[in-house]
């Protein structure tokens, strides 16, 4: 069986499903490896399909800085890349290729993701639930002066995905981007705990708040969330705790988020991250700056660096 390069006109006019089982232009295409595998070039907004998963590139931005303390270095900038990504299966779905993503420019250069990071980045753990949609930033470092920049993501050790290699054109955005419609089969209430790995944790509370101390104050058209997060190490052993492995907020468009660190370290019982003893529980505020027009907020918690087969629960806020 012979597989052909599909420009995106094609790949938009056969659709991103038929690539992996049916007939396009009259080759038979399946989801089965072959020696000659699928490469697509497509542009920022188009969706990809698989069997079990979808994603798309949504948006390309650069920017010299980050915040006031990450800025790129002398004669680069920064590219940052909003990715969308949603299990369509009914099963917990590992949606990144085999091989970490990197951009390239129209000289060959290649240039690997930086440990800079923006306040939506982008979980580790990129297992998604049946359902979710996980909507967050990369962050790569390249030349002011590079051009042709385009990314590329590598499926050939991806036995269910029938492209080797797709390849987004940074530089060519369609008219209408794909959206991905979140539609999580289990969220918690408040006050359910949730134990994985003998690790509890449980949601008890949650407060909205635009002012706080030490002169914090929310942006216009912004406020703070302040959930209340109980952690019980059930263990023998004692185990790490952090915000940024463990913790996010997200929409209901999957966006997420990261703790706002300034506000959180003005709370009064601010939620302590770090080492969780045997036997002990933490209880305590986080915060997280947020949209007011947000219809629907979640705490996630994520077990990914507990030896707990990367899962992750949800609380309604």
């Amino acid at each position: 069986m012979t597989f052909h390069q599909f420009t995106r006109r094609q790949f938009l006019s056969t659709g991103a499903a038929s690539l992996f089982a049916g007939c396009v232009g009259g080759a038979e295409l399946t989801a089965e490896k072959t020696e000659t595998e699928t490469p697509l070039t497509i542009a920022v907004g188009d969706l990809v399909e698989t069997p079990s998963f979808s994603f798309v590139v949504r948006a390309v931005t650069k920017t010299k800085a980050l915040t006031d303390f990450t800025r790129a270095d002398r004669g680069n900038t920064f590219v940052v890349i909003r990715l969308a990504a949603k299990n369509t299966d009914d099963e917990v779905v590992h949606w990144l290729p085999s091989k970490e993503p990197y951009i390239a420019d129209s000289n060959g250069n290649e240039y690997y993701l930086t440990d800079s990071t923006t306040t939506n980045a982008l979980p580790k753990n990129h297992d998604l639930l049946p359902g979710e949609v996980s909507r967050g930033d990369v962050v790569y470092e390249v030349p002011m002066d590079a051009a042709g920049l385009t990314y590329s993501l590598d499926f050939t050790n991806r036995s269910e995905v029938a492209l080797s290699n797709v390849t987004i054109d940074l530089e060519s955005t369609v008219a209408s981007v794909t959206d991905l419609e979140q539609s999580l089969e289990t969220v918690h209430p408040l006050g359910e705990p949730v134990s994985n790995n003998d690790v509890r944790v449980t949601v008890t509370e949650v407060r909205t708040a635009t002012e706080l101390g030490d002169g914090i104050t929310a942006t216009e058209g912004h406020e703070f969330v302040l959930p209340t997060l109980e952690i019980t190490n059930d263990r023998t052993d004692s185990i790490p705790i952090s915000s940024f492995w463990n913790m996010r907020l997200k929409r209901e468009t999957g966006l997420v988020y990261t703790a706002d660190l300034w506000a959180w370290e003005s709370l009064s019982n601010g939620f302590e991250v770090g080492s969780l003893d045997v036997g002990e529980t933490e209880r305590g505020e986080l915060a997280f700056h947020i949209s007011i027009d947000s219809k629907a907020r979640y705490f996630m918690f994520d077990w990914y660096n507990l030896d707990a087969d990367y899962a992750k629960a949800f609380w309604a806020l």
